[in-house]
Parts: C-alpha cells; sequence; structure tokens
C-alpha cells in the first residue's frame, strides 16, 4: 500500500465508509495523517439530520450538552491568529445571526440515522451547545471544534429555523485553515428561514457554507421584503454550480417577476440554478416566452 503513489491510494480509500476509515485511523499512524490530509474527498460520517434549537436560561438544564475534552479542541495558535481572535473577543462578534440575536441560544441537534438515512425507531440526539458571543480563548477553540464535527458530517437535511451562522466567525475561527476540508455543512437538502437581519450574510453563508442538493427558504411574514430581494435574487442567478434546485416560500412578485425578466433578457444562464419553485405568491406575475416549463398551480410557480 505505501509505495502505491499517493492518487492510487486515494481512489482505493474513495470505497471505504467513514466508520472503516476511523478504524484504520486508530491504528495506523501514516494511514491517519493521510486521511487528515485528504478528508474533503473520503468519507464522512453521517447524521440523519441537523436542525437549530433555541433554548431560553431557565430550560437549559433539561439538556444533555455534548462536552468536548480539552485534548480534543485544545490547538495550539500563532499568536496573529490569537491576536484576531482576541480582536474578535472584544468587538462581541456573535456565532449567529437571527431575528433576535440577544435572545439566541443555540444547540444543534444531531439525530442519529439509520443506514438509508430514514430515521429508525430510536434514535439518539446529540446537543451542541454554542455560546451566542463567545467571550474566551477556550470558548473560540470550543466553537471550531464543534463547527469541524459538523463540517466534517453529512446530514440526510439541514434545518435552520431561527439562525444562520455568522459567516464571519466562522472566517475568524477557521482564518488559518489546516483542516483540508471545505467549511461547509453538507446535506441532501436544507431549510432556511430568512430574516431581514441576515442581510448580506444570508448570501455568504449559503453559497460559502453550505453544501446541499437543494435549498427550500422560507421568508418570514413579518419581514420587508424588499431588503432581501436583491439577495434572494442573486442566489438564483449565479447560484446554479452550488445548488441544482431552490424553493422560495411566501415571496411577493416583485421577486418571481425579476427572475422571469432575467431569463427574457440574459444572454448567459449559466450560472443560474436550474430548478426554481415558488410558494405562496399573491399578485400578478409576467409571462415568459424564453423560460421553459413553467409550471403554474393555485400554491405553485414552478420554473425549472
Amino acid at each position: 500500500m505505501y509505495l502505491l503513489p499517493p492518487e492510487i491510494q486515494l481512489d482505493i480509500f474513495k470505497f471505504f465508509n467513514f466508520e472503516q476509515l476511523s478504524n484504520i485511523q486508530q491504528t495506523n499512524f501514516y494511514l491517519s495523517n493521510f486521511f487528515k490530509e485528504y478528508a474533503d474527498k473520503l468519507a464522512r460520517k453521517k447524521f440523519y439530520g441537523l436542525r437549530d434549537v433555541c433554548i431560553d436560561k431557565s430550560n437549559l438544564n433539561q439538556y444533555n450538552f455534548y462536552t468536548p475534552k480539552p485534548e480534543l479542541y485544545d490547538l495550539q495558535l500563532s499568536k496573529e491568529l490569537e491576536n484576531m481572535w482576541k480582536c474578535g473577543i472584544e468587538e462581541s462578534i456573535p456565532m449567529f445571526l437571527g431575528e433576535d440575536d440577544t435572545t439566541i441560544k443555540f444547540v444543534a441537534c444531531i439525530i442519529k440515522e439509520s443506514h438509508d438515512f430514514e430515521p429508525v425507531a430510536c434514535y439518539a440526539e446529540i446537543y451542541l451547545r454554542f455560546p451566542n458571543i463567545p467571550k474566551t480563548i477556550e470558548e473560540m477553540k470550543i466553537a471550531r471544534y464543534l463547527l469541524k464535527l459538523l463540517f466534517n458530517s453529512f446530514f440526510g437535511f439541514v434545518q435552520f429555523n431561527e439562525i444562520i451562522f455568522n459567516p464571519k466567525m466562522i472566517q475568524l475561527l477557521f482564518d488559518e485553515n489546516k483542516t483540508n476540508i471545505p467549511l461547509q455543512i453538507h446535506s441532501r437538502i436544507a431549510y432556511l428561514s430568512v430574516y431581514n437581519k441576515f442581510d448580506d450574510c444570508l448570501l455568504k453563508f449559503i453559497l460559502n457554507h453550505l453544501n446541499s442538493n437543494g435549498l427550500d427558504a422560507t421568508l418570514d411574514q413579518d419581514s420587508n421584503m424588499e431588503q432581501c430581494i436583491n439577495n434572494l435574487f442573486k442566489l438564483l442567478t449565479i447560484g446554479g454550480n452550488k445548488l441544482p434546485y431552490v424553493c422560495y416560500e411566501f415571496v411577493v412578485p416583485k421577486l418571481c417577476n425579476l427572475i422571469i425578466q432575467h431569463i427574457e433578457t440574459s444572454k448567459d444562464l449559466s450560472k443560474m440554478v436550474k430548478e426554481i419553485r415558488f410558494y405562496c405568491v399573491v399578485g400578478d406575475l409576467m409571462t415568459s416566452e424564453r423560460a421553459e416549463n413553467i409550471e403554474r398551480g393555485e400554491d405553485i410557480d414552478y420554473i425549472p
């Protein structure tokens, strides 16, 4: 095995599942380093799903949170990165963005999966508690370690109903990224709720930190839709390489008409999302001669 070129070794280990790779990694120092170097190309641990849970302080004792051992997250920081982290702590950069950042207490709930991603009769839930605003270097290290666990996993679904991870914090935590893994949460399908406060961070989070076969985004009914349209439109027009399918629920006709107009006038649609669905659109829509396979119904406008 050791005499084979690295690319041949990699092709062989691509046939191994996560458990098999983990067993080898625990007993072979050379292959352990090899797996770390090519972590982004090898199998990830699979879970049924990942979702956010916002918990009030008074209810925290009802949950059994996963507590990593210090040796798991105690990495050696360069002086430059340590100073950057200290600046981030002083600036009180939040870990998450939501409708009301001041009350967020976030827990990622990872649901154990079965082999075919169907929920088992009795599954376990692992609660990962992130600080809303890290206040110490140790909290920054723990947050980085927990994020790395998520990035190294694959989920049947990802569901964020109240928050998204702050792209600025992810960038800060992994500024000297030596993990050789994409800083992305991988899933079959992602469900997001969209709030005004996400602003440009929503687009950055989806394009840089989500890797999914599809996105289902629900727009908050209390949001000012005008503030969201630009980012939602941009995602549909440039996100095709990241997302083959996008669905928006509770959208205004203006966004739908902008997409139809873009299809009519653009000379290059290669970067556009290939399949777009709009649910619960109230108002008049433009007609299009260029857009193909538009399906209309009482509750759906569908542009594949």
